[in-house]
């Protein structure tokens, strides 16, 4: 496998962010599924979230769906450099785990959000691991 690992936001590489484009395989191994996706890892990549998230988000509104170790981390600071930037940010936190994988979790991600007025200009923003991604994939799917 030629694709990099994924790291946490807090890891350190080198001074400088590091943008690395890799294909990953999606379905049967026929190839008819690729895709490429950005992988962004280094210092400074929190600051930097509102400048790399405005080609993507047209209606000004960033969904933050994390868990709660990875908030008090990483999101709260995400939150905030959002903020600062202009977007309005909402933030929703769910436990820590593959436990939270359900449906009643993905159904209180899309009432909340439909209570904050998403629309599909808007952009939902992962922050942590595979759960998180996995979790946070649903709702932006269903936005689109």
């Amino acid at each position: 496998r030629d694709q990099p690992r994924s790291r946490g936001l807090g890891d350190v590489y080198k001074r400088q962010s590091i943008s690395s484009r890799y294909t990953s395989k999606r379905g049967n191994d026929s190839g008819k599924h690729l895709k490429e996706v950005d992988v962004l890892l280094g210092q400074g990549v929190i600051a930097d979230l509102p400048r790399l998230v405005e080609p993507f988000c047209k209606g000004g509104k960033v969904g933050v769906i994390t868990d709660d170790t990875v908030d008090a981390l990483y999101a709260a600071k995400a939150v905030w450099a959002m903020e600062q930037y202009g977007y309005d940010v909402c933030k929703y936190v769910i436990p820590y785990g593959e436990s939270s994988k359900n449906i009643n979790t993905l159904s209180g991600i899309l009432e909340y959000f439909a209570s904050c007025h998403f629309t599909r200009k808007d952009i939902f923003l992962s922050i942590g691991g595979g759960v998180i991604g996995d979790i946070t994939g649903v709702p932006a799917a269903l936005y689109m």
